[in-house]
């Protein structure tokens, strides 16, 4: 089991307005297409570790793109968001990757695409759930009303053996 903390200063949105474009908030489909360097500009530090590989771009209009080489385009999930029992296709991975499945998980977490908290952050717990191709994901996110709220979260993330990625949430016990 691993610990993970998450907010919006590891998230794609963030990166984005760090290279100077102007987005109200979080995307909620990123694109898959042919990446043309010199055109498209790398959201570095947004790849997977180790392979030094850049995922995220910022197209010539200002929207994030995916590399289609890479992923398919990606639908963003707000797990707080979704009712209990509600599933969802995030998209789908095209190539094995060092680090398996669970780097893929952690990298669209930790970006925002599959978005584990509303306004402020999220504290989590990630565990196999039994298979290499699904993991359980429980903590708590952050959020404001009128004051500081935190409320939790319990979610799956699995692939299926064409890549496809789905999450959702658990149902109440």
């Amino acid at each position: 089991m691993k610990t993970l903390a998450f907010d919006s200063s590891t998230s794609l949105l963030d990166h984005i307005r760090k290279m100077g474009v102007a987005l109200s908030d979080f995307p909620e489909i990123v694109h898959a297409r042919t990446i043309q360097p010199g055109v498209d500009r790398p959201l570095d530090g947004l790849g997977l570790g180790g392979t030094g590989e850049t995922l995220f771009w910022v197209a010539s209009d200002g929207q994030a793109v995916v590399d289609d080489r890479l992923f398919s385009t990606l639908k963003v999930v707000a797990i707080p968001l979704l009712s209990p029992g509600d599933n969802v296709q995030v998209g789908t991975w095209k190539q094995p990757v060092v680090g398996g499945h669970e780097a893929i998980a952690i990298l669209l977490m930790r970006v925002g695409i599959i978005l584990t908290y509303v306004h402020s952050g999220s504290d989590l717990c990630i565990r196999s759930g039994g298979a290499e191709n699904e993991f359980h994901i429980r903590g708590t996110h952050t959020y404001f009303t009128n004051e500081e709220n935190t409320g939790s979260v319990d979610f799956f993330i699995r692939f299926d053996r064409g890549g496809r990625i789905e999450v959702g949430r658990s149902r109440k016990r």
